[in-house]
This record gives C-alpha cells, structure tokens and sequence, in this order.
C-alpha cells in the first residue's frame, strides 16, 4: 500500500483567535486553517477516576499529514476536528525537518 493510499481521513486545523467584545472582555474562538486528507497512524486510550465519581477517558491519537505553507505556524494550542471529534494537540514532529510531513500526537478526551 502506497502512502497516500493511507491519507483516508479528512482532518479539519484550527487555531485560536482571540477577540475583544464590546465590553472589553476577551473571548477565545477556534478558527479552521486548512482541511486536508490526513493518516490516522495509531490508538492508545487510558481511563482515569477522579474524585470516586468522575471518569475521564482519554484516546492518544498521531495523525501524518502534508506538512504546508499554512501549518508552518502550527502549535499545541491549535486542534484538529475529525468528523465530531475534537483532538487537542500535545506534540508536533516535522518528519527529518524536511517540511515534508508532520506527526501530530493529539490527545481525545472522551
């Protein structure tokens, strides 16, 4: 299987923008960068409780995607959008720092 025949996933980028509303308070919104085909490469998940009552799931996720002119800013505090699921990214590697492809390791809280 060729590597673009794993590009199966349609990942939407986004990154915060801060805004101030008339009153002067700052408000955080997410705005899409860019929507590429994307690899999910592997899953790892973890269940936490806390507080004997509440139960937190986590999934660990790397996404592979074409690494761009758009993304060359990109930062844990963006996130990618994968259908309705939201992924926060925790770690970024330009593969050989060839501006070629990138790793996201991303984190699912569910």
């Amino acid at each position: 299987m060729t590597l673009s025949a794993r590009y199966n996933t349609r990942v939407t980028v986004q990154r915060p923008v801060t805004a101030r509303a008339d009153n002067g308070e700052q408000t955080v919104t997410m705005q899409a960068v860019v929507t590429r085909w994307a690899a999910l490469i592997s899953k790892q998940g973890a269940e936490q409780q806390t507080s004997g009552v509440e139960v937190r799931a986590t999934q660990h996720l790397q996404v592979r995607m074409r690494h761009e002119s758009a993304l060359s800013t990109i930062s844990p505090d963006w996130r990618l959008v994968v259908g309705s699921r939201v992924l926060r990214i925790v770690a970024i590697d330009n593969l050989e720092n060839r501006n070629r492809e990138l790793i996201l390791t991303c984190v699912e809280d569910v």
